[in-house]
């Protein structure tokens, strides 16, 4: 996840608003988004509903609450998708690597942490998603106060990622009904500077 710049950087677009020179926020990227997140999804459920204790190889799930996450009746959740520089300093690389496993450590340490699971997948080579489930949506915020997750996001993000669609949503009918994407937040980092923008919409499975 990235943390947002202030709310007035961010250009506001209408449900099927098109901006050629920007083809990353393309409003059809959201449904293919959401089917990938469907998939991961799948295969957290498997996992967690089979015992599991490795998911598939070049997958990584991470459950911190499972009672929670199986029986909520409601939950929310935030995808990440996400495009990498093919050039990234392997200093850089490596930063971001130890920081995302410092983050798992520390949730599965909090026992009241609002996020039930982490789960990650390469779609290619430079291409990544992420799916972080959590307990409601007033939980959306809870790594904004983490330092580790501040530098990632503030710092490391602009010399890592091309670009970024970070989705928030809701799974109204628990952990196995479908998912609703209802706002993308869009970080373009492909230019000299970096370009934000921010998509309320309904799509849903």
């Amino acid at each position: 996840m990235t943390s947002s710049p202030p709310q007035d950087r961010f250009l506001p677009l209408q449900p099927q608003e098109h901006h050629p020179e920007r083809s990353f926020a393309d409003p059809a990227h959201n449904l293919k988004d959401l089917w990938d997140l469907v998939d991961l999804r799948d295969q957290l459920l498997k996992f967690v509903l089979q015992g599991q204790t490795e998911p598939h190889p070049s997958t990584f799930m991470h459950v911190f609450h499972r009672s929670a996450l199986l029986n909520l009746p409601t939950l929310a959740f935030v995808g990440f998708r996400s495009i990498l520089k093919p050039d990234i300093p392997a200093q850089i690389r490596q930063e971001l690597t130890d920081i995302d496993a410092r983050l798992v450590q520390h949730l599965k340490q909090d026992p009241t942490s609002p996020i039930l699971s982490y789960s990650s997948k390469p779609l290619d080579d430079h291409n990544w998603l992420n799916l972080v489930v959590l307990c409601d949506p007033s939980a959306l915020g809870y790594w904004q106060h983490s330092p580790h997750h501040q530098r990632a996001s503030q710092h490391l993000a602009p010399h890592c990622y091309q670009g970024i669609r970070l989705h928030n949503g809701t799974l109204n009918s628990g952990i196995q009904g479908p998912l609703q994407i209802h706002s993308t937040r869009y970080y373009d980092f492909s230019g000299p500077q970096p370009w934000f923008a921010i998509r309320n919409t309904s799509t849903s499975d």
